[in-house]
């Protein structure tokens, strides 16, 4: 293997556009033969990374090839995928091939990759031609994707064919039903794994925890199928989590940590009492949802979001660590009772919530799925 810096490098990779293929220059080796650095850059959605290089906010998925392993999906960015072409006596050979990651141009460093569908495709198309290219032609620097054809024959064998891919899906899944409902619940399954892990306190950064719910939003049950993008309503009120439900209409969701305390017991009066943080948060999304009223004149707002405003909802997730006391329970729905377009909800309640959402859905008889 010939060593190489790996990872992105900015003074080059940053002018360098997707899906073309950069040829390198032509180097001699002392024993005669030559090689050649060949490169290709393919934008992501979305990737999924390994156990190691996870991120906080990234979505656990479950996949099971000869076993089973935990792949974590994270946004994408750029993927850098490059190799050396090993040329001697008119033999091409590949001695290696590094995949490195950055989630946007001016981050460098580089992450162990598994390739999403597109990826593979990219990467496909790439080494199905690689050795088909005129390396001859010195004065060849960069060749186009969608000029190759993937129908010329090489003596490079293909990943699998659509052929065989097609047969291999036809073999193994029966029913495609079963396996999205079967890889719906694992995804959420893991989920609620994950909320555990933030109200045991593993992640303690609220924006992460933020990212995590926006990717979770079936957890506050099935009102909610969409996020608001642009969470900021102006320059002094950005909201934490802006929910839509299937008609649009939005909601707000201000989010706080679970080891926050709820109440305080006054032991001269014989009744709890809301703590200092909690009351801020409940003022704090009051505001926000007066704000928020103002924007149901506003149609550019509305339309760049698409959404439609009338009289929102709020929702203040708020501790505990703890299951609350059964007199504590009392006092919040007391306590609920006394707003008209707001709810406190505790972590722990999310959490039931969530686990009662997938009981429902792995008992949900077949004619009502349809």
């Amino acid at each position: 293997m010939i060593e190489d810096n790996k990872g992105f490098d900015p003074k080059y990779d940053d002018n360098k556009k997707s899906d073309i293929i950069y040829i390198g220059k032509d180097n001699e080796k002392s024993n005669g033969s030559s090689y050649r650095k060949i490169e290709v850059i393919v934008d992501q959605e979305k990737s999924y990374l390994s156990d190691k290089n996870k991120e906080i906010c990234s979505t656990p998925v479950k996949f099971s090839v000869k076993e089973d392993v935990i792949l974590f999906c994270s946004s994408g960015g750029q993927q850098k995928i490059h190799c050396w072409l090993v040329e001697s006596d008119g033999q091409k050979s590949i001695t290696a091939i590094h995949i490195s990651r950055r989630t946007e141009k001016g981050v460098y460093g580089s992450q162990e990759i598994t390739l999403t569908v597109d990826g593979i495709i990219a990467l496909k198309k790439y080494l199905d031609n690689l050795i088909s290219i005129d390396t001859s032609n010195k004065s060849l620097n960069k060749i186009a994707l969608s000029e190759l054809d993937c129908s010329v024959s090489s003596s490079f064998a293909q990943i699998i064919s659509d052929e065989e891919f097609t047969k291999l899906i036809k073999a193994n899944i029966k029913n495609t039903d079963d396996f999205y409902k079967l890889l719906t619940l694992q995804k959420m399954n893991l989920s609620v794994d994950r909320l555990e892990e933030i109200i045991n306190g593993v992640y303690t950064n609220e924006v992460e925890i933020q990212k995590f719910l926006s990717n979770n939003i079936w957890m506050f049950g099935n009102d909610y199928v969409f996020i608001v993008k642009e969470n900021k309503i102006d320059t002094n009120n950005i909201l934490d989590l802006i929910p839509k439900n299937i008609e649009s209409y939005v909601d707000i969701i201000e989010v706080k940590l679970p080891n926050e305390k709820l109440f305080n017991f006054d032991n001269g009066h014989n009744n709890f009492y809301a703590t200092s943080n909690l009351t801020k948060a409940i003022a704090q999304t009051q505001n926000y949802i007066f704000e928020m009223e103002n924007k149901a004149q506003d149609d550019k707002y509305q339309k760049m979001n698409n959404c439609r405003i009338i009289k929102p909802r709020g929702i203040i997730l708020f501790g505990s660590k703890q299951m609350l006391s059964d007199d504590e329970k009392k006092y919040l729905r007391v306590l609920n009772s006394s707003f008209h377009n707001l709810q406190i909800i505790t972590y722990q309640q999310l959490l039931e919530k969530a686990r009662n959402t997938i009981d429902f859905s792995k008992h949900m008889p077949e004619n009502a799925q349809k």
